[in-house]
């Protein structure tokens, strides 16, 4: 597991979210609980900020060369973690590279990529510039991390196009094993009008058929499906409104293979307030 622990601008920060903990601190603290509850290694990675020539935001007036700034935070951000999760096992590592290339090149080795929303937008639900490469173009699942509900729903999210392509419901039933939450597949049908699609009652009969499947690879994790009509981005996006985490395949069923990055996941990742995982 890979979180980017980077940067970030007080003055910023304050016009932006007033009551929110920077991005980076949020992905910590979301990535923290998922290697806690997973049992699993985190290990946090710093990369050089784009914002300058030399690669560092210069806000800062230390005259540190950057791997040092860099290590003097991570060991900081390890050291607390360590307080808190003695038994946890964190490793850290600083890079020259910039944040998306750094992170794409970790997912290679690594089970989740874990980061903030947010680059110096000023909009709630925008989405970063790195964010967005990294949600492209990494080999392994992707966590974008908004801040957390201010009353925990316990439910996870998960949105199926493709009824034979389990990754992204097996991901979620997997977390919400770990972390005690229960799982909703939505399907959001819509009439074809060539009349060769799967009708509504077939449909709800595919996800039957694809919850079943997965639910007996996961026997203590409620796993419920509903099809729902209308937009499929919009539907989506209204459903997360109700749960903790919103879980999608990078590709649906469009039938664009060379994309790494599906409009749907794409949409909800930009317009979304709640965290997202884009599973591979």
């Amino acid at each position: 597991m890979v979180v980017w622990h980077g940067k970030h601008h007080p003055a910023r920060r304050r016009r932006r979210r007033p009551r929110s903990l920077p991005d980076s601190r949020q992905a910590l603290a979301w990535a923290v609980g998922r290697a806690t509850a997973w049992e699993a290694p985190l290990h946090l990675v710093a990369a050089r900020s784009p914002e300058s020539k030399d690669g560092w935001d210069h806000d800062h007036q230390d005259s540190r060369p950057m791997n040092q700034l860099h290590r003097q935070r991570l060991e900081q951000a390890r050291a607390k973690v360590l307080a808190e999760h003695p038994d946890l096992y964190v490793s850290v590592s600083s890079t020259n590279r910039f944040p998306a290339a750094a992170l794409v090149t970790a997912s290679r080795v690594s089970h989740l990529v874990v980061l903030g929303s947010h680059g110096d937008s000023m909009l709630r639900w925008s989405l970063g510039s790195t964010a967005h490469q990294v949600a492209i173009h990494a080999a392994c699942p992707v966590a974008v991390v908004r801040p957390e509900r201010d009353t925990p729903r316990g439910s996870v999210l998960v949105g199926i196009d493709r009824f034979d392509d389990l990754g992204a419901l097996r991901w979620a039933a997997a977390d919400a094993d770990a972390t005690g939450s229960d799982v909703l597949a939505v399907h959001v049908w819509q009439r074809d009008p060539s009349g060769s699609g799967r009708d509504r009652s077939q449909a709800a009969g595919a996800l039957d058929s694809t919850v079943a499947d997965v639910a007996r690879e996961f026997p203590d994790v409620k796993i419920r499906g509903e099809v729902l009509a209308g937009g499929v981005t919009r539907t989506l996006l209204a459903q997360a409104a109700e749960h903790d985490l919103v879980v999608l395949g990078a590709r649906g069923g469009g039938g664009f293979a060379d994309l790494t990055l599906g409009r749907v996941a794409g949409g909800v990742l930009w317009r979304c307030d709640a965290t997202v995982v884009v599973t591979r």
